[in-house]
C-alpha cells in the first residue's frame, strides 16, 4: 500500500484487505496526522513518515 499521492487530510484509514505497507509510503505528507491500519496488516516498510 502507498499513500494515495495528493491527499490533503489530516486522517487516513488503510482499507480493510491492506496487509503491506510499502518504504516511505506516508513520505511527505506533512497535513498527515493520524493512520488508522487494518488488523489484517502484516508488514511495514522502513520508514513511514
Amino acid at each position: 500500500m502507498q499513500y494515495p499521492i495528493g491527499k490533503k487530510q489530516a486522517e487516513y484509514t488503510a482499507p480493510n484487505g491492506v496487509t503491506s505497507i510499502g518504504n516511505y509510503a506516508f513520505l511527505d505528507c506533512p497535513v498527515l496526522e493520524k493512520i488508522v491500519l487494518p488488523n489484517g496488516l502484516t508488514t511495514i516498510g522502513d520508514t513511514l513518515l
